[in-house]
C-alpha cells in the first residue's frame, strides 16, 4: 500500500516533466513561423492554425486563391446586375469601392490551414484591379469535400498589411 501511494506523485512528476519537455522542442521551431497576422504563434493546439510552406508552388492553395476571386467577382456582378439590393453571404466589412471592383487573380502570397468541419484556409491574395494596379486581399475559404459545394469563401476583404509578402 505505501508503496503504490509514494508511486503515484512520481508517476505524475515523470508526465509532467515528459510533456514540458515535449512541448518545448515542439515549440521552438514553430515559433519563429510567422504568422498572418490572423492566427496562433507557438506549440500547436488543437483547432490551431498552421502556415503553409511554399506557397507559391502549393497547387492547392493557388487554385483556392483564385477560386477565392472568382467568387469575389460573382458576388460584385451580382451586387452590380441587383443594384445593390441582394445580401451575399460574404462577409465585407465594408463596402469600399476597392471591394466592389473585378478583380483579376495573380498569386496566394501567404496561407494558414486550420483544422475545423473540413479545412478553413486564410489566404493573403495579390490580384490586379481594372487599372491595372495590384492589390493584396485577404480570404477565407473552407473545404468540406463531402459538402456539395465543397468549398466556401466566408470572407473577402482589402488586407490591412501593407506589403504582399510576409519575408
Amino acid at each position: 500500500m505505501k508503496n503504490s501511494i509514494l508511486t503515484l506523485p512520481l508517476m505524475a512528476t515523470l508526465i509532467t516533466i515528459s510533456l514540458s519537455i515535449g512541448i518545448s522542442s515542439c515549440s521552438s521551431g514553430e515559433e519563429e513561423e510567422k504568422s498572418l497576422g490572423l492566427g496562433f504563434r507557438g506549440w500547436r493546439k488543437v483547432g490551431g492554425r498552421t502556415r503553409v510552406r511554399d506557397v507559391e508552388t502549393n497547387e492547392e492553395v493557388q487554385r483556392l486563391g483564385r477560386f477565392s476571386v472568382e467568387e469575389h467577382n460573382r458576388n460584385v456582378i451580382g451586387v452590380v446586375k441587383n443594384d445593390a439590393a441582394a445580401a451575399t453571404p460574404l462577409s465585407l466589412s465594408s463596402s469600399s469601392e476597392e471591394e466592389e471592383e473585378v478583380l483579376e487573380f495573380r498569386r496566394v502570397v501567404a496561407a494558414e490551414r486550420q483544422v475545423v468541419s473540413g479545412i478553413k484556409y486564410y489566404l493573403r491574395i495579390e490580384a490586379e484591379r481594372s487599372g491595372g494596379d495590384l492589390r493584396v486581399f485577404d480570404a477565407v475559404v473552407v473545404v468540406k469535400p463531402w459538402v456539395r459545394p465543397p468549398k466556401q469563401l466566408l470572407h473577402f476583404s482589402p488586407s490591412s498589411s501593407s506589403s504582399s509578402s510576409d519575408d
